[in-house]
């Protein structure tokens, strides 16, 4: 996620919500030091695993209960927990915004020990669970990504990425297999390549999309697929983003790197690797700086975009999990 004010004047200072294993929190970071300052107080959360912004709302998904979704409202007070609903399903990693119309809301939810993906509607005044797929077997859906008019759905357990229609999430209407070792976690789309973090086999995958002719995903296959350094038994890579470079920037915990990954003509054009602190999470970019919230380390530290073997600051952050880039 990219942040940059509408005059295009530089950045000094950005306002996030961070997600930890006990709460989530508002915070201001001068992006020259990296002085902090906590606004309103912490909201209890048990375990906040994902957080994806919404106009004025994050959208919270966290172990409390089954697994719940949860909109948070932030402003000068600080955050403030809104609608709830259950997902559907244990172990909620991610949501994905399926639908907007004014305050009305489609979210879907990958629910990763559930096997499925919950499916929420919200309106002004309520969010209600509405259905869910189940994908059966040794399922572990962890991503949610809108993709034109197809959700890609990463799924670890079953080594593939599930194609289901916008507009009803319930519909299934492809699979794309990957590499048996895979275990695809996280993945962003570049043009018609999707980069895809594979947990299981320490490694970023290039899987080629096929559309039809109204340029819906109908299906496709893996064309590339990256090695990372380390024993793929000790590291897991995580989290990915699409920088303002047109990069793909992948997290690898147990390696304890940022993944720089750079595609061209249907393969890899160059990857590099760069230590962080321990068991990074989660990142965000804002204004030529980027934010890696590390876990184990109890650390966000702000490295240069252009050259993050450059560390600007850092601060200290209990168990850090999720970080969320507001207006």
């Amino acid at each position: 996620m990219v942040g940059r004010s509408d005059s295009m004047e530089p950045v000094t200072s950005a306002n996030l919500l961070i997600g930890t294993a006990s709460h989530i929190s508002q915070v201001t970071v001068d992006l020259t030091t990296g002085t902090t300052e906590t606004i309103g107080q912490p909201l209890p959360a048990n375990t906040c695993l994902s957080l994806t912004r919404d106009a004025d709302t994050v959208w919270s998904v966290s172990l409390d209960g089954d697994g719940q979704l949860a909109a948070v409202r932030t402003g000068a007070d600080g955050p403030v927990i809104g609608l709830t609903s259950p997902t559907g399903g244990a172990v909620p990693c991610h949501s994905g915004i399926v639908a907007a119309d004014g305050n009305a809301r489609t979210i879907a939810v990958a629910n990763y020990t559930g096997g499925n993906v919950g499916v929420v509607a919200v309106s002004a005044d309520t969010a209600t669970l509405t259905g869910t797929v189940d994908f059966g077997g040794e399922s572990h859906p962890h991503q949610v990504l809108t993709a034109g008019n197809r959700l890609v759905v990463s799924d670890l357990g079953l080594n593939c990425l599930h194609l289901l229609d916008r507009a009803d999430p319930t519909t299934v209407t492809g699979r794309i297999d990957l590499d048996a070792d895979a275990g695809p976690r996280d993945a962003v789309l570049i043009g018609d390549l999707l980069v895809v973090a594979l947990e299981v086999g320490n490694a970023v995958a290039l899987v080629e999309v096929e559309r039809d002719e109204a340029g819906s995903i109908i299906g496709g296959r893996q064309v590339a697929r990256h090695n990372f350094s380390g024993d793929p038994d000790a590291t897991h890579p995580s989290q990915i983003i699409l920088d303002s470079l047109g990069r793909a920037l992948v997290l690898n915990r147990g390696s304890q790197r940022l993944c720089v990954v750079e595609v061209a003509d249907s393969g890899f054009a160059q990857v590099s690797e760069v230590e962080v602190p321990a068991w990074p999470m989660d990142l965000v970019e804002v204004d030529g700086v980027l934010l890696v919230a590390s876990r184990d380390g109890d650390v966000v530290v702000g490295l240069d975009l252009a050259d993050p073997t450059i560390e600007r600051f850092r601060f200290d952050v209990p168990k850090p999990n999720a970080l969320a880039l507001l207006a």
